[in-house]
This record gives structure tokens, C-alpha cells and sequence, in this order.
């Protein structure tokens, strides 16, 4: 399937119409045009380097996300690239996937915290959508310790400890020597449904930390805490198991609208 990489200016140049007004999130960019006329003729330079086909596939691409229901956002951060000069030189990660019936897309980026890199933009079937977010992450060996599950209210700081049960305090100290530790980086997943644009609440979200010289841990959060070692074949049942189920709410929304 088609893949597409552009400078940030280029992509927003495809982008931005009278449809989609609002840049995607997490992706980030800040036009080096000073005046509208500069980055109008800069839009229709970029557009002329396609055939009206190419655009049309191009469209189709855009399209998957600016008119899907549901996305994955993903913003993460590690130190420990191919090119890092140590622990202060953080490479964040920006993904956003999305599908409709035909078609599923990723918009990823790579960059630091004021360096917006280019934006790689793929087309695919629906059904690869989770591994194909997966593949985006940095990569990380999953944690060594074992999967371990808290009351959140354990976890809670209390400034008078004196009366305390002791085993929230052993489960305080548990938590910390798991997350608490120096880290590598980490970063965060959020499911959200409606369109891209919409300011809306995750209905699912899915944390991580890159522990230094142990490995990767998740940590999700609901009636309980549970935190556990993270391997890719964990992400891209998480993920899976979100786009499943917001697709099937979808469809449900879909039919009773239509009965």
C-alpha cells in the first residue's frame, strides 16, 4: 500500500482545506511562511508536483483520518536512539492512526521538543492498523520484574502515615521500585472516539515507561492498577482489542440511526 514522507510545511499544504481546519494531533508544526500569500503559493507549488491521480490517492489518505470516527493517539519520548548524545537528548514520537470500512492510516513523526520532523504517512488495509501503530514505538526490551496489581487508593500520598495500614505503604514502596525507577523515556496511548478534530475524552488510555536497564513496563489504570513487562505482541493486543471494540460501537451507532 502507498506511503507518502513530507517536510511539515508540505504535508500541512495537502492538508489544511476547507474541510480539516485544525492540524492532527499529536503531530506538530509551525509554518516558516511570515505572510499568507507566501504559504498560498507554497500550497499550490506543492499540489502541482502531483497528477490529479496521485492527489486522488493522496485524498484517500487524508480522507481515512479527517472522516474516521475513532483514532489511536500515541505520544512518546526516549533517549536511547541510534544518534542520542545522552540522557538529555529526547527523541519524541507522535502517532495518530484512524480507519474507515476500506482503508486504515498512520501519521507519525519524529522530532524533539521544539524540532518538528517530517511526517510519514501510510495507507493500508483496516486489519493491520494495530501492528502497524506497534511498529512505530521506539524500541524496548520489556521489564524483567513480574506483572504486580494495586488498589489505586494505596497508591495515593498520605501527609500522616503514623496510623496507617502498613501494607499501603509496602504497596506504595512496590509501585516506586516498578515506575518510580531512572527511565529511558516512556510515553502514552489514548483511544478516542469521534472526529479528529473534536475535543473529547479518552475512552481508553495506555501509559508506559522504558525503565534504564531493565526494560519496558505498561500501566493501566481502572478499578485497579496493574502494571506489567511490556512486549509488542501486549501493544498490539491493547490496541486491537480498542479498535475492535470502537468499530463495533461505530456500527451499532450506525444501524440505530438508520432503524
Amino acid at each position: 500500500m502507498p506511503e507518502w514522507t513530507w517536510e511539515p510545511d508540505d504535508f500541512a499544504a495537502l492538508w489544511y482545506s476547507d474541510a480539516y481546519d485544525r492540524f492532527p494531533t499529536p503531530l506538530r508544526y509551525t509554518s516558516r511562511f511570515a505572510f499568507n500569500d507566501e504559504a498560498r503559493a507554497h500550497r499550490l507549488a506543492v499540489r502541482d508536483r502531483y497528477t490529479r491521480e496521485e492527489r486522488a490517492g493522496i485524498q484517500v489518505a487524508l480522507d481515512t483520518l479527517g472522516t474516521s470516527g475513532m483514532r489511536i493517539e500515541i505520544l512518546g519520548a526516549t533517549c536511547a536512539h541510534q544518534r542520542s548524545t545522552g540522557r538529555d537528548d529526547m527523541r519524541e514520537y507522535r502517532i495518530v492512526g484512524a480507519r474507515t470500512e476500506a482503508y486504515a492510516v498512520t501519521l507519525s513523526q519524529v522530532g524533539g521538543a521544539n524540532e518538528h520532523g517530517p511526517i510519514q504517512v501510510r495507507l493500508f488495509r483496516p486489519e493491520n492498523l494495530a501492528a502497524r501503530l506497534v511498529s512505530g514505538l521506539a524500541p524496548c526490551a520489556p521489564g524483567t520484574a513480574e506483572a504486580a496489581t494495586f488498589h489505586p487508593g494505596d497508591l495515593e500520598s498520605r501527609s500522616d502515615t503514623h496510623f496507617e495500614d502498613p501494607r499501603r505503604a509496602r504497596a506504595r514502596e512496590q509501585y516506586r521500585k516498578l515506575v518510580g525507577r531512572e527511565n529511558d523515556g516512556g510515553g502514552c496511548a489514548v483511544l478516542l472516539m469521534g472526529r479528529f478534530d473534536a475535543a473529547i475524552e479518552p475512552l481508553r488510555v495506555l501509559q508506559w515507561y522504558d525503565i534504564t536497564g531493565d526494560g519496558r513496563y505498561t500501566e493501566q489504570r481502572g478499578n485497579h492498577v496493574t502494571v506489567r513487562p511490556a512486549t509488542s505482541a501486549e501493544f498490539t493486543r491493547h490496541f486491537g482489542t480498542w479498535l475492535d471494540n470502537a468499530w463495533r460501537r461505530l456500527e451499532e451507532e450506525r444501524a440505530d440511526a438508520a432503524w
